[in-house]
C-alpha cells in the first residue's frame, strides 16, 4: 500500500498520476510512519520474468512457485504479452509479490475453472491470500458458460467485519468491461465491506444498482 504524503487527491486525469505520484509520494527512505516490514521489503527488491518465449520462467505458477515461503523482500513478477491460460494462486506465505506487465501490450490471465470442480470460491482466475500483493497493467479474465442458482455476479467480496479494519479493494484508473450485464461491483459478504473504484471506465456490464448487499438488510448501508 502507498500512502500519500499529504492531502492532495490522486488526478481524475489518467495522465497526470506520475506527476501526482512524484510530487506527493516520497522516495522510501523519507516515508515516515510506513509498516516497518514494507518499508524492508521495498528496499531491497527483485526481478523476474515470464515469458513463454524465453523468460526466466514460462508460465504464472513456476514464478511464483519460486518465491521463498515467508518472504521478506518484494519480488517484481514482470510478464511478457500474451494470454496466460492457468489458474494462479499466491498463497498467504508469500507476501510482498507484485505482477507487472507492459501498459501498452497488457498480458491476459484467464481460465475456466468452475464451481463443480473447485468450489465457488476457489474458481476464480487469479486468487490473492497473501498481504502486499499489487498488479499493475494486467487484465485479469474468468469464463463462464451458465449461471445457476439465484444468478447475482459480482466482481468483489469484501469480508470486513468491522469499521476499525483496515483491509480493502481500490481501484484506480481501471476499466470494467465483458460482455453481458447486470454485475455488481461488490456484495457485502460480511457487515462491512470496503471498496473504492476511483476514476474507472464501466460499460453497461455493471448493474446500475452498483452493490448487492448479500441478501442480508443489515449489510444495505
Amino acid at each position: 500500500m502507498v500512502l500519500a504524503d499529504d492531502a492532495t487527491p490522486i488526478p481524475e486525469a489518467k495522465v497526470q498520476v506520475e506527476q501526482w505520484f512524484e510530487a506527493n509520494v516520497a522516495p522510501l527512505p523519507a516515508r515516515k510512519g510506513l509498516d516497518p516490514a514494507l518499508v524492508a521489503a521495498e528496499a531491497e527488491p527483485r526481478t523476474i520474468t515470464v515469458d513463454p518465449k524465453g523468460g526466466e520462467f514460462k508460465t504464472l505458477m513456476d514464478a511464483i512457485k519460486s518465491v521463498p515461503a515467508e518472504n521478506t523482500k518484494r519480488v517484481i513478477i514482470k510478464i511478457a504479452p500474451g494470454e496466460y491460460r492457468e489458474k494462479v494462486t499466491i498463497d498467504r506465505n508469500k507476501p510482498f509479490i507484485t505482477l507487472m506487465g507492459d501498459p501498452k501490450a497488457m498480458p491476459v490471465i484467464t481460465f475456466d475453472g468452475t464451481a463443480a470442480k473447485y468450489g465457488t470460491v476457489d474458481s476464480a482466475s487469479l486468487i490473492i491470500l497473501s498481504d502486499y500483493f499489487m498488479a499493475v497493467n494486467i487484465i485479469v479474465k474468468g469464463t463462464q458458460l451458465h449461471v445457476v442458482g439465484d444468478g447475482i455476479r459480482v466482481i468483489t467480496a469484501h469480508a470486513g467485519k468491522s469499521k476499525e479494519e483496515k483491509s480493502g479493494y481500490s481501484f484506480v484508473h481501471c476499466k470494467v468491461t465483458g460482455v453481458g450485464e447486470g454485475i455488481y461491483l461488490g456484495r457485502a459478504w460480511m457487515s462491512h465491506p470496503k471498496v473504492v473504484y476511483a476514476y474507472t471506465e464501466m460499460t453497461s456490464v455493471v448493474n446500475p444498482a452498483g452493490w448487492q448487499e448479500n441478501k442480508i438488510a443489515e449489510h444495505d448501508k
